[in-house]
């Protein structure tokens, strides 16, 4: 009878024994497939975050010249953007349609590869100057007859994180003024 118990529990041990085995190979399938591609999607989200930031700040910008511009008298719009290491926004008063122009470099041997260059309607939006980085570029055109002096070229997110904007109408002239705020 005795012989029997040992029997029933050498049983009970090599069920053990195998669960703890097929828990072992399922944390090293965790840690060696799902966790880095976890990492990778975390990185991608992040930059798609950081770039959608970065887009809503240009076109914020862009807005809020549209309506001081159509505004019937003297106006003045003041707010803050934030930008990341990565992001610029220039403001360009020469030609036809004045814009405002959004930019960023990716270093895209951490996150993706991209091809080549990319233009639409005749303009370069991407372009990969070196082998792991690449300026994506879009640029938002302002109604014209819009008279739009820049006071700063560009706020450039690698040395200013906040900046205050201040669009102003003064006689018709419409004044995008930009300064860094530490």
């Amino acid at each position: 009878m005795a012989f029997l118990t040992f029997l029933t529990l050498g049983k009970k041990a090599q069920a053990s024994v195998e669960f703890l085995f097929l828990f072992v190979m399922m944390l090293m399938y965790v840690n060696t497939i799902v966790y880095p591609s976890m990492e990778d999607s975390q990185k991608y989200l992040e930059e798609t975050y950081k770039l959608a930031v970065g887009r809503l700040a240009a076109k914020q910008i862009a807005n809020a010249v549209s309506e001081v511009a159509s505004s019937t008298g003297d106006s003045q719009q003041v707010f803050y953007i934030f930008l990341d290491d990565n992001i610029s926004i220039s403001c360009n008063s020469t030609g036809t349609y004045p814009t405002i122009e959004f930019q960023v470099v990716y270093n895209f041997s951490n996150v993706l590869e991209f091809p080549s260059d990319v233009t639409e309607n005749g303009v370069v939006v991407a372009e990969c100057p070196a082998a792991d980085t690449c300026i994506g570029r879009e640029i938002i055109y302002l109604p014209s007859g819009i008279t739009l002096n820049c006071f700063a070229a560009e706020i450039d997110g690698s040395a200013t994180k906040k900046a205050k904007i201040i669009i102003t109408k003064l006689g018709g002239l419409v004044s995008v003024t930009w300064i860094g705020v530490t």
